[in-house]
């Protein structure tokens, strides 16, 4: 090759040299710089390890994360896998330890790989001959110190993501306060020895399949039973210290109770509507019903009951049982009333009280004579209609009384 030849090929190289430099150190230059370095080799970037665009949200990454680590850790995959597994796993952990570091992303985001190399040994990352950017580990492999170690970041990832409230679940409360015919107890509300109520009472959690799938029947249930048992509902999952006292554990999730004057009675058979309405009727206290047969069984048996106690309500049916219904007044009024029932169209008593249909409950109201005052009840047969008129009844003794 000739001097000529030789000189002006030494000049095209030393231009395209300068050119190269001044692109480079121009703003613009710099920036097609750093995206050509950056996609040229085709070594996936820590970004492309977890399948994400560059500017990818703190949720994007975690949730990528997630999946890829579960795939790829070796634990989870045929044994003839695990070697190439685990080479991913771990390259999978490094793209993660970065990105999900807001301050090591930024640096390897302008830096690349050497920036973080800098930023771990406690050097300033624009002094690093970073490449901008330049692709993921590829070839170049660092352990981020000493002490990295990717299958415990793995196990610290999920058991801090299973208890973090990202990904804490949100049970739909299945009885709330207020908006259900079943009603909310706890502790401090439990029925005890002064209750007014014969109660079913329902032990569950929000968090318990079974319990959302009785939900439906349970509230049938009590709009069923409403005016003779109330339903009530302890959550355990906030009340669980007074679950564990009562002996109901998760597993039993839903378990139910009788709850009468502040006993309780489990319910031992499996979920039905129907064996648990018979299971609740069942406990009824009927022996607060005194069968009345004949004309002197008013006095002797209700009258002359108790001193103190000497007002009564009698129950004239054509039935040949007693009536639920009647049971549960019984026992709401039992430092009231005594309460009586004559069954099966008693002809006798039909004809002293002038039943013209049945059934006719009426209120007997002591005198000093042994000729109780008859109030009779014209309401519909509703527990709730019937309670007002026995309230009623008794501001009508009491103001009596005070006259």
């Amino acid at each position: 090759m000739s001097k000529s030849a030789i000189r002006s090929s030494q000049f095209y190289f030393i231009l395209h040299a300068v050119i190269c430099f001044f692109l480079i150190h121009t703003s613009d230059g710099a920036r097609r710089y750093s995206q050509n370095q950056q996609f040229a080799s085709s070594g996936a970037d820590y970004y492309k390890i977890l399948g994400l665009r560059r500017n990818a949200k703190a949720k994007e990454i975690k949730s990528a994360y997630r999946k890829l680590a579960l795939k790829y850790h070796p634990d989870k995959v045929p044994a003839e896998e695990r070697e190439s597994a685990e080479q991913k796993f771990v390259k999978v952990n490094e793209a993660y330890a970065i990105l999900s570091d807001d301050e090591k992303r930024k640096v390897y985001d302008k830096y690349g790989r050497k920036g973080i190399e800098a930023m771990e040994k406690g050097q300033d990352p624009s002094y690093s001959g970073a490449n901008f950017g330049g692709g993921g580990p590829g070839s170049h492999h660092f352990n981020f110190g000493a002490g990295f170690d990717p299958f415990n970041m793995f196990n610290q990832f999920f058991q801090q993501d299973e208890r973090g409230p990202s990904r804490k679940q949100h049970f739909e409360e299945l009885f709330p306060v207020g908006d259900s015919p079943v009603a909310r107890l706890g502790k401090k509300k439990f029925p005890d020895s002064n209750s007014k109520f014969i109660w079913l009472v329902v032990f569950y959690s929000n968090k318990s399949e079974e319990c959302v799938q009785a939900q439906g029947d349970i509230k049938k249930l009590a709009e069923g039973m409403k005016g003779t048992v109330k339903v009530g509902a302890v959550n355990c999952d906030l009340e669980h210290i007074f679950c564990k006292e009562m002996n109901v554990e998760p597993n039993d999730f839903p378990s139910f109770a009788s709850v009468l004057q502040g006993d309780v009675q489990f319910y031992q058979d499996s979920f039905s509507t129907r064996a648990l309405h018979e299971f609740t009727i069942e406990k009824l206290p009927y022996h607060l019903i005194k069968n009345i047969n004949s004309i002197p069984h008013i006095q002797e048996r209700l009258m002359n009951h108790q001193k103190d106690r000497r007002n009564a309500m009698l129950l004239l049916t054509d039935k040949y049982e007693t009536s639920p219904l009647y049971v549960s007044l019984a026992f709401e009024f039992r430092n009231k009333f005594i309460f009586g029932e004559s069954r099966a169209k008693n002809l006798a008593l039909a004809k002293e009280y002038g039943v013209k249909k049945y059934p006719l409950l009426i209120a007997l109201i002591s005198k000093n004579g042994n000729n109780p005052d008859i109030i009779k009840y014209t309401g519909p047969i509703k527990g709730a209609a019937i309670s007002k008129w026995i309230y009623k009844v008794m501001n009508q003794i009491k103001g009596n009384k005070s006259r």
